[in-house]
């Protein structure tokens, strides 16, 4: 058995400073999701200890019982280490709740609260501590957690150092544990539930220049083995039960936010990280950030290759050996997948014929399909491709089933539209991203009902270039063309006709786009709450990359493809299409509503993101081991970079086996080498030797 331990220190892990606010955003996030099967917190206590309250020698308290936070008056660097010990205070708090709303273990260390100084200088004043605090009583009231004192001395220390835990889903404790709160006379001295007892050391007060309580603050041998025994009986059991129930997904009890209920999504497999260890960082002068490549908190990209975790049982084996076989069936006599990377990567569309042979995907699809079959999968019509959108919804989402993808359910949603996040709102994935708490555009409470606005001046200008996109869109399914008696006998009320402009993008190409204005007017994306926060990769992950693999005097080649119209790849719910209306002219007896996810409206990005997120999840697992490669996505493009001759393999197969799973690549933007024009700059990808 292995067991992987993380600590939070900024003198092992500097980067990890918790008085960071980012940082702590990060931690809560992985402890909220369920990674740790045990949490335990032990905050600096150097400003809630009584040991500086021994005599009036330096430093001198920064608080107390009555101000728990810190004096009013205190120095500078008085108030910043008040300041810093809030912090992290309320840190230790909030991560001990979120782990005890999760099936693991949770333990919370600190000093015993002792109350009141019964002797010297300082009699009668009381010190502060951390259970004084009204986070503490919240969470005695919550079912699972306990509270016991006891002193250190009882597992064989010399010195005595009462302590106390804040407990979740603890078995038997030691028989020498107090239960129960501490408790005081009407003055505030200390009654119990300790009793007084004599030690051979005593740490109480400041000696040979230090204070007699450094170097205590390590927990007893003993004491960590119970604390180790307890999280591996905790562990067997957990896992014991896990071989015997299905995990299935189920929809959250909801929460709220701005007064609106939406569904908090669980994991539904238990690969809830990529990788061993800590996710790759991004260190720049004065500042880190966590290394995200597009696909989400759980993507194996984000994990160094060494450190990732494949799925390695006999179906993969048989499934990655038999795809490869077919794939290398299918190349023209004389060439290789090497030689292929290099001409995707020099020829442009012209090297593509291997990932654009249609032939070939329909093998590809029918094999995985076949080896599902072999291996229980009992789900029907996974060759089905709903109509208005190009992804084989259903095979992706069994093909991620086998891997243990923890996100994988809503893609069997996309076969009748997704939420507009309106009438329905958006989900919320702790498991899968960080928490979006904030947004830029704020909602009107008189904006409830829809209203129609007129387009902006560049519609007139190209009306002609508009009508006929539009009835190619209606031919693609992408839209319809109703009256709009239709519409409202449809939608009813929930009409809304949002302002259209035309964007020309390139005036010597003529390459123009049509935007749907879904915030100005008829405010559509000031009611639509992304709680997600999705991330994209740019130019500190590509700096990462490229240090990564010149550390490792490796070669990179890099492939860049574009996906075609991406935001408008997936169907949106039908109650709420009427939301995406618009018209060409303001005369016109008749309207357009957009079936799919439409460029300018705030959750198309979102929707397109978890596609794309678990199309690229899945596809490193396709890809396994033996020819591991780093997909970025950002937005409607994808970059691949790969290493040495295995690593071109698997780029060229993870552009065919995505093209293969529906994802719609524009093969005449295809692109490559070793100095390319990728997704947020130009770089030149560094040589080996």
């Amino acid at each position: 058995m292995t067991v992987q331990v993380e600590m939070v220190d900024i003198q092992v892990r500097p980067y990890l400073d918790v008085t960071l606010p980012k940082v702590r955003e990060y931690l809560l996030n992985k402890i909220s999701t369920g990674q740790y099967d045990a949490v335990l917190l032990s905050p600096p206590c150097s400003t809630f200890s009584r040991a500086t309250w021994a005599n009036r020698k330096r430093p001198r308290p920064v608080r107390s019982f009555v101000f728990p936070r810190g004096f009013k008056r205190l120095t500078w660097s008085e108030r910043k280490r008040a300041d810093w010990g809030n912090v992290l205070a309320d840190f230790s708090f909030l991560a001990f709740a979120a782990q005890a709303d999760t099936e693991g273990l949770a333990l919370f260390e600190n000093p015993e609260d002792l109350g009141a100084v019964k002797s010297g200088e300082n009699q009668g004043n009381r010190p502060s501590s951390m259970w004084q605090w009204l986070d503490f009583d919240i969470l005695l009231k919550k079912e699972g957690i306990t509270t016991a004192a006891f002193y250190q001395q009882d597992f064989g220390t010399e010195y005595l150092k009462p302590t106390r835990l804040l407990l979740c889903k603890f078995g038997k404790l030691p028989s020498f544990f107090l239960q129960g709160k501490p408790f005081f006379d009407d003055q505030g001295y200390y009654l119990g539930p300790l009793q007084q007892r004599a030690a051979a050391k005593q740490l109480i007060g400041f000696s040979a220049g230090h204070f007699q309580t450094t170097g205590t603050e390590q927990w007893p041998s003993e004491m960590c083995k119970w604390i180790a025994g307890e999280i591996l009986g905790s562990f067997l059991q957990k896992t014991s039960q896990e071989e015997t129930t299905i995990v299935t997904a189920t929809e959250g009890a909801g929460d709220k936010l701005d007064n609106v209920v939406f569904p908090v999504s669980k994991p539904e497999g238990r690969k809830l990280v990529g990788g061993m260890g800590e996710p790759r960082f991004c260190h720049t002068p004065g500042k880190s950030r966590a290394f995200h490549d597009g696909a989400g908190l759980a993507s194996m990209g984000r994990w160094d290759v060494e450190k990732r975790i494949w799925s390695q049982n006999i179906f993969w084996k048989i499934l990655r050996e038999k795809t490869v076989q077919l794939v290398c069936e299918h190349l023209p006599p004389g060439t290789n997948l090497d030689r292929t990377c290099f001409e995707m990567a020099v020829k442009g569309e012209a090297g593509c014929s291997l990932v654009k042979n249609e032939e070939l995907k329909q093998c590809l699809r029918k094999l995985w399909i076949r080896l599902l079959q072999e291996h229980g999968c009992e789900e029907e019509h996974l060759d089905k491709v709903a109509e208005g959108q190009p992804f084989f919804l259903r095979l992706m989402r069994e093909l991620l089933v086998k891997c243990e993808d923890p996100d994988r359910d809503f893609l069997l949603q996309g076969e009748e539209g997704y939420p507009v996040g309106i009438l329905k709102p958006l989900p919320r994935t702790p498991h899968m991203y960080e928490e979006q708490t904030a947004w830029k555009l704020e909602e009107d409470p008189f904006m409830q009902r829809e209203v129609w606005r007129n387009n902006y001046e560049s519609v007139q200008e190209h009306e002609d270039f508009v009508r006929e996109h539009f009835d190619q869109e209606c031919a693609k399914g992408l839209m319809q063309k109703m009256s709009l008696e239709e519409a409202k006998r449809r939608f009813g009320v929930r009409v809304a006709i949002s302002s259209l402009a035309v964007l020309v993008e390139d005036a010597e190409s003529g390459k123009r786009r049509i935007i749907h204005d879904a915030t100005h007017g008829t405010k559509l994306n000031h009611r639509i709450k992304c709680r997600d926060k999705t991330r994209s990769p740019g130019a500190r992950e590509k700096q990462y990359l490229l240090s990564y693999y010149k550390e490792r005097r490796k070669a990179l080649v890099s492939l860049v493809g574009d996906i075609s119209k991406a935001h408008r790849r997936f169907l949106h719910d039908p109650a709420e299409r009427g939301l995406l209306a618009c018209r060409v002219k303001e005369t016109d007896p008749f309207l357009y509503v957009n079936n799919c996810g439409t460029f300018g409206v705030a959750s198309a990005s979102y929707w397109w993101g978890r596609i794309s997120g678990a199309g690229i999840r899945l596809v490193h697992e396709l890809l396994g081991p033996e020819r591991a490669v780093e997909l970025l996505i950002f937005a409607d493009d994808l970059e691949g970079l790969g290493a040495d001759s295995s690593g071109r393999q698997g780029l060229v197969l993870s552009f065919l086996y995505l093209s293969a799973l529906g994802f719609p690549f524009k093969w005449a933007k295809q692109r490559g080498g070793q100095k390319v024009n990728g997704l947020a700059c130009t770089r030149t990808m560094p040589l080996s030797g």
